[in-house]
């Protein structure tokens, strides 16, 4: 009985290890470990290099598409705002008073403070125009195909990484949130934003950005319109 055991035991130990399942090994525990194998019960996480058919955006690219966006959105930002700073100038005869007497160099730094003071309300009304034209194009098609028209002119896309490729409403609303919000706010804003996109450089596994690791996205290389087949 013991000879019997103690055979099972020998080849319990020289079993060969339990093969790998029908979980991919991209965004497991076993990949940040480095293993080459994940078990059947192997619990899927963010971690591990995209797969070779998902290779990320280089910085370049996205460079590229974000210009070609803020094109887009700065037509879009002209057409709807010249009629709306037009009417302001043409019919606030306080706005007019003060623009006038300062050009002409009558109040000096008192009067332009005045100036600054009475543009204030226009100023945040015209920011938060661009934001909304910048919303109104950027995320809506980002959930739909993954790409604004920039992106899609330079070849690239975003993704969700759990779930392959699902990007949510929640994602994006997200994602956009934490790049656009801080154009508010200024001087500091920027440097908030530079950092943001800045950050992908120190990932070369992924290159995400700061509002992408905050969300579970990466932007990856995708066909140009013309160059399928």
């Amino acid at each position: 009985m013991q000879d019997g055991e103690a055979t099972n035991g020998a080849r319990g130990e020289d079993a060969p290890p339990t093969p790998a399942s029908d979980v991919p090994l991209y965004g497991t525990a076993e990949s940040a470990a480095g293993l080459d194998r994940v078990t059947r019960t192997a619990t899927k996480l963010p971690y591990g290099p995209p797969p070779v058919s998902q290779q990320p955006a280089r910085p370049g690219q996205r460079l590229a598409a974000r210009l070609l966006d803020i094109l887009v959105v700065g037509v879009v930002v002209l057409v709807v705002q010249l009629p709306m700073w037009t009417a302001v100038l043409s019919h606030n005869q306080e706005i007019r008073r003060l623009v006038d007497e300062y050009l002409s160099d009558q109040g000096g730094d008192v009067q332009l403070g005045a100036l600054q003071q009475a543009l204030l309300p226009w100023a945040t009304l015209s920011s938060a125009v661009v934001l909304l034209i910048w919303f109104l194009y950027e995320v809506p098609l980002t959930v739909r195909r993954g790409q604004t028209l920039g992106k899609l002119l330079v070849g690239i896309r975003v993704t969700s990484i759990v779930p392959a490729g699902q990007l949510s409403w929640a994602a994006v609303l997200g994602r956009w949130a934490i790049l656009g919000l801080p154009s508010m706010f200024g001087f500091v804003g920027m440097l908030f934003q530079a950092l943001d996109c800045g950050w992908q450089l120190s990932d070369p596994a992924r290159r995400q950005c700061l509002h992408d690791k905050a969300v579970g996205t990466v932007v990856v290389r995708a066909e140009r319109p013309g160059t399928a087949g």
